[in-house]
């Protein structure tokens, strides 16, 4: 039945244009037709672009998501966008549906929820790993998985606070523990930093804060044990050549940042703004994820270009993200971001 389900949809997806197989250079693809099978798992993060229900929590500032609101959110809406959202996931998993995907802007467990359980991602069984957090707007980061390859040990949020800012919140840092294939344990992080909302100067210290608490967490796991497979994704809203980022790999930590190059030496990016694109979605990992003795990269890490997850840009020229928003105005898209992906293998 999964089997079945998984190439009914991309066989669809196939004769309708939705996918090719035709893979760019520079890892920006649009398909990838791998199976992974035994040999490992894909990792995919994604900003789903405000993935809210239509119902009021009285705990976070979500009125303009509600059917009365600004966006006009009705219940129509969210299901046609948790639809989507399944396409795309399903759609970066190749032949086979990705192992585990780290989502950013989910608005609350039940969404989750509705997510997994709900055709087309209902047939393969998808965990969720979701913790409230203290964001104003109600966004959090959240973990799907697929049980049958990854092991969930442990998880936990890492909350981000600025003492110089005792009002300042943002979204957790979700950390989850599990087991590869019943093989090696890989640690994950799910992050969506602050934005720049505000400009540089005022939103730059939300980040690093974001930053330092990240690397507290990796540096304890790296102390523990320096052979220890980390894998940090998200939303880091700088790109890798920033400070900020770049402090995660500095002084002993982590190893490597995936989306360094050569992406950034391309016209081509996660997320479009103002005509220019960048790589703010990223992946970065410890040593032993880039070492060919044990569960590790595979090829680097990609962005997920697929045709129908794109549209011209009139403004600014090439192609943007299909986006769910144009402003306050529905736009019946998908997200504002690309998704991203990478390989964890085990030598052949």
């Amino acid at each position: 039945m999964k089997r079945l389900s998984i190439f009914l949809f991309l066989g669809f997806a196939f004769l309708t244009g939705l996918i090719h197989a035709q893979k760019m250079p520079y890892h920006y693809v649009s398909f990838n037709p791998e199976s992974r099978n035994e040999s490992g798992v894909r990792v995919v993060f994604y900003n789903v672009e405000n993935l809210f229900d239509f119902k009021k929590d009285t705990l976070a500032k979500d009125d303009e998501f509600l059917p009365e609101g600004l966006y006009a959110w009705t219940p129509g809406k969210f299901f046609n966008k948790l639809q989507s959202i399944s396409k795309v996931i399903l759609s970066t998993g190749g032949w086979e549906p990705p192992e585990i995907i780290g989502l950013a802007e989910v608005e609350n467990q039940s969404v989750m929820n509705l997510l997994a359980t709900r055709f087309p991602l209902a047939p393969f069984g998808y965990k969720v790993v979701h913790f409230e957090s203290p964001d104003v707007r109600g966004i959090d980061v959240a973990l799907l998985f697929r049980p049958d390859k990854f092991s969930l040990v442990y998880s936990a949020p890492l909350t981000v606070i600025l003492a110089e800012e005792p009002l300042f919140v943002t979204r957790d840092i979700l950390y989850i523990k599990g087991v590869v294939l019943n093989k090696d344990t890989l640690h994950l992080f799910v992050n969506h930093w602050p934005s720049k909302l505000g400009g540089e100067k005022i939103s730059a210290p939300h980040r690093r804060a974001a930053a330092q608490r990240l690397k507290r967490a990796t540096d304890s796991l790296l102390t523990l044990n320096p052979a220890a497979r980390i894998l940090v994704m998200g939303d880091l809203n700088d790109g890798p050549s920033s400070p900020v980022v770049q402090s995660l790999i500095e002084k002993g930590g982590l190893s490597l940042n995936l989306m360094a190059t050569p992406l950034q030496k391309r016209d081509k990016g996660s997320y479009k703004f103002q005509g220019k694109w960048s790589t703010i979605d990223q992946f970065i990992v410890s040593s032993a994820l880039i070492q060919n003795n044990g569960l590790h990269v595979k090829d680097g890490a990609c962005i997920f270009a697929a045709s129908f997850l794109l549209v011209p840009d009139e403004s600014f020229g090439g192609e943007k993200p299909f986006r769910s928003f144009l402003g306050p105005r529905y736009n019946g898209g998908y997200s504002d971001h690309l998704p991203v992906y990478v390989d964890l293998v085990y030598p052949k």
